[in-house]
């Protein structure tokens, strides 16, 4: 019985070893990378992009004031709704709340009496002169808190201010407020070339971040990004809780390079500290080259922005642009 019940242990022994090494001799199938969450966050990109952006062009706009008499005309409530879904597309895209993020009935007259001061005087300033065509003190106060710009009509001129290319805009100051950690309240009039959209309040520079901010605002924005809207100048701001903000790009370097590990030539065009607390967050601006723009497939670059000094410790940044055509 012994004898029996110790070869009957060995077999099991035996069975169990034999069986574990045809396991182990079995050829492997490689893990497939799991690509679902990419694909859903094109999707929706892609998503967004079709609904947000492109389903908010106005067709056939047309302005009802006149410069004449000073009839700075209305916007109806689809193209103020269809203004404020573009404004909403820029900064969801960019990881920022839209809670709060309204066109106010009084900023938008406002608003519209500036766009008018601007037609009518065929120039821009912030600071118009009493002594221009068609100026009102509500139009003055819309310049001075606002967005100004020339050239384009209705929804067009919110991507327009996004983009911010020019001389003069090197600081990317329009985008920087519509992409504000603490924005809210604005107000939009436009006319068929004119446009300003109110951005400056009070009470958002004394609001707190709110809770589900990024760690950095850019644009273009890490993860998938339709082409149309990756503009020349890249921007990356640190949201930071009140003035002087404690944000310094002074001896910041960036690096980009694309997905064969190939570095993008770029340059810096804006770093300095700001120096009021009307300026949106602290942002660092820069120009890359060779940009693939041409490609059908999605273009994915590596932003690396190094020695950002936050509270007095040196950070860095690295996160993925993956520009897309949808």
């Amino acid at each position: 019985m012994k004898n029996s019940n110790l070869l009957l242990t060995f077999l099991l022994v035996l069975l169990i070893v034999i069986s574990c090494s045809k396991e182990e001799d079995k050829p492997k199938t490689p893990e497939q990378p799991n690509t679902s969450n990419n694909s859903n966050a094109r999707a929706l990109a892609k998503q967004d992009y079709e609904t947000m952006f492109i389903g908010t062009v106005v067709p056939n706009f047309s302005w009802n004031g006149n410069t004449a008499t000073c009839d700075a005309g209305t916007l109806n409530q689809e193209v103020l709704n269809k203004a404020l879904t573009r404004l909403h597309y820029f900064r969801k895209a960019a990881g920022l709340s839209t809670n709060n993020i309204l066109f106010i009935d009084s900023l938008n007259a406002k608003s519209q009496q500036a766009a008018l001061m601007m037609k009518a005087n065929n120039a821009l300033s912030h600071f118009p002169p009493t002594s221009w065509s068609c100026y009102t003190q509500a139009g003055a106060d819309a310049a001075r808190n606002g967005n100004i710009a020339f050239g384009a009509s209705d929804v067009n001129n919110i991507d327009l201010w996004i983009e911010d290319e020019g001389n003069n805009n090197t600081e990317v100051g329009h985008r920087r407020w519509m992409l504000y950690s603490r924005a809210s309240d604005f107000g939009f009039g436009c006319t068929n070339n004119t446009a300003t959209l109110w951005v400056i309040n009070s009470n958002s520079l004394s609001n707190p971040i709110p809770a589900n901010t990024p760690e950095f605002i850019a644009w273009p924005p890490k993860g998938f990004i339709p082409k149309q809207v990756v503009y020349p100048r890249w921007s990356f701001s640190i949201p930071a809780p009140s003035y002087p903000f404690q944000v310094d790009f002074t001896n910041t370097t960036v690096t980009m390079t694309n997905a064969a590990g190939v570095q993008i030539p770029l340059t810096i065009e804006y770093a300095n500290p700001i120096s009021s607390s009307f300026a949106g967050d602290n942002t660092l601006v820069w120009r890359p080259t060779g940009i693939d723009f041409t490609s059908t497939s999605d273009q994915k670059y590596t932003v690396a922005v190094n020695n950002v000094m936050v509270d007095g410790t040196s950070k860095k940044y690295t996160y993925e642009v993956i520009i897309f055509t949808p």
